[in-house]
């Protein structure tokens, strides 16, 4: 889950930027309107976490920002809305950060969470570094960046199983 969440960020990073100079961004634009997202997620991650804490609803939280992000990320090549959608994404979408590294301490018992999260981070990085080449291989056989970003909306998607 962890893995599948954090390569489509990544991706969102690599890619969405071309998506807005394809729609007619300058680069510079583009690129300042897609940090937007990791500037807002500073503070969006506490928050979330403050709100499920207070709610007791994690994982309905969880899909909902997941969906939010999907959704950013679907309408991004809708240009004329890129600010709001790199402000939702940052600040909903990708808020889930602490809730998700959250079930990893649930899932392993207290005396076998240093082996727990060995393997958690040994599967994280052997899922997670493919994931920019797969991207990349996307954008260079389509010429479209679109195509990476529909990877990471499937991501957001398994990550959402």
């Amino acid at each position: 889950m962890w893995g599948c969440f954090n390569a489509a960020y990544v991706i969102y990073l690599s890619f969405a930027s071309r998506v807005l100079e394809q729609g007619g961004f300058g680069a510079l634009e583009a690129a300042a309107t897609i940090s937007l997202a990791s500037w807002v997620m500073i503070v969006s991650g506490a928050i979330c976490g403050q709100i499920a804490d207070r709610t007791g609803r994690s994982d309905a939280i969880l899909y909902f920002c997941l969906v939010v992000a999907m959704a950013a990320l679907a309408l991004l090549p809708h240009t004329g809305f890129a600010v709001p959608l790199a402000l939702a994404f940052g600040l909903i979408g990708m808020a889930p950060a602490g809730l998700i590294m959250a079930l990893t301490g649930q899932a392993v018992a207290p005396e076998r969470r240093a082996f727990g999260m060995g393997v958690f981070f040994s599967v994280f990085f052997v899922f997670t570094a493919p994931t920019p080449t797969i991207a990349g291989w996307l954008y260079d056989r389509t010429g479209d960046p679109v195509w990476p970003i529909l990877f990471a909306i499937a991501l957001f998607g398994l990550t959402l199983l």
